[in-house]
This record gives structure tokens, sequence and C-alpha cells, in this order.
């Protein structure tokens, strides 16, 4: 599953965050000087845009094997730290590593995910209520280190109500694949007469 979630990224290589330097401040600041006015603020609304979508597809992309792993195996500890971290490695490696920092967001979050499915499996959670926690938390997990790794190392040139909110968005995105890999159970309906 690592591999083929590695084949799936590498395709989507040009949208990933991981590549991109779109939640960092640098681009902003050549819009500024190169275009400003109202151009340069419809030029860096479009770059916003495309970092927003390529965390939602990232996380789609993560949590869509995660999800279905989990509900068809328990898995050992560390699988999912070896998927995440695997993955994120991988597609910052086709770059020479440019913002490589930024990919120790995928062991953490891949680690959180570990320790979250043991802890909830040591408290006799269900598959499903599994998935639906682990389908939150860990993008969650995932954008915050990332933000917080391009905090650290680099400049984050969104503002705080634009990280957080698509750091939410993540966490629905996979608490929403959740709700897809495992739906709820249907009502059963009264039988005709």
């Amino acid at each position: 599953m690592t591999l083929v979630t590695a084949a799936v990224s590498f395709f989507l290589m040009p949208f990933s965050p991981f590549l991109s330097s779109a939640a960092m401040r640098e681009p902003y600041r050549f819009i500024d000087r190169a275009v400003g006015g109202g151009t340069g603020a419809w030029l860096a609304e479009e770059v916003q845009l495309g970092g927003l979508a390529s965390i939602l597809l990232t996380t789609i992309v993560l949590m869509a094997p995660t999800l279905l792993l989990l509900r068809r195996w328990r898995l050992p500890f560390g699988s999912l730290t070896l998927l995440f971290g695997t993955v994120v490695a991988l597609v910052s490696a086709t770059e020479g590593f440019d913002i490589g920092e930024t990919a120790f967001a995928g062991v953490v979050a891949g680690l959180a995910g570990d320790v979250l499915v043991r802890a909830l499996h040591q408290r006799s959670v269900g598959t499903v209520g599994t998935l639906r926690i682990v389908g939150a938390v860990v993008p969650a997990v995932l954008w915050l280190a990332y933000f917080g790794l391009l905090a650290v190392f680099y400049s984050v040139g969104w503002t705080v109500e634009l990280w957080a909110g698509i750091t939410c968005m993540a966490a629905l995105a996979g608490f929403g694949l959740s709700l897809l890999v495992a739906p709820p159970a249907l009502p059963s309906l009264p039988a005709e007469v």
C-alpha cells in the first residue's frame, strides 16, 4: 500500500504542498514587489487557492489508504509511520528536498496515527470509531506539524485563519473519508404487507 500511495503521489507531484512554496512568505513578497496593486492581490489569492487545494488533495491521497488498511486489518505498530514517512519523503526527494524539513510532518503524523490506533484498540473502541477518530485527528496532526516546521525553518506566509482553517478542513475531509470507508448503518425498513 505504501508503494501504491507513493506512485499516486508521484503522479500528483505538481499538487504537493511538500514541494510547493505556496504557504511560505517568499512568493507573496515577490508578488508584492513584482506586480503590486490589485493584480498582485489577485495573483496572491490564486497562489493561496492552489496551496489550499494541494493540502486537501494530499490529505485524501494519504488518508484513503490509511482508512482502508485500518478497516481491513489490525496493523502492527509503525505501519502508519512507514506509510506517511515514506510517501512524504519520496515526494520531497523528487525535488532534492528543497523544503525537506517539512517531510518530518509525515513521520510525526504517521507516529501519531500509530499511537492513536494502539490506544483506541486498548480501549476496545470499535473499528468504526477508530476510523472516525483517526480520520479526523491524523490530518490535523499532519498539517499542524507541517505548518510548525514551516514556521521554524522558513516563514509562513498565510494568516493564522488561513492555515488553521485548512487544517480544520483537512480534518473534516479525513472524517468524511471515514464515512465513505465505513458508512453508518442504515435503519431497517418495516416489512411490506
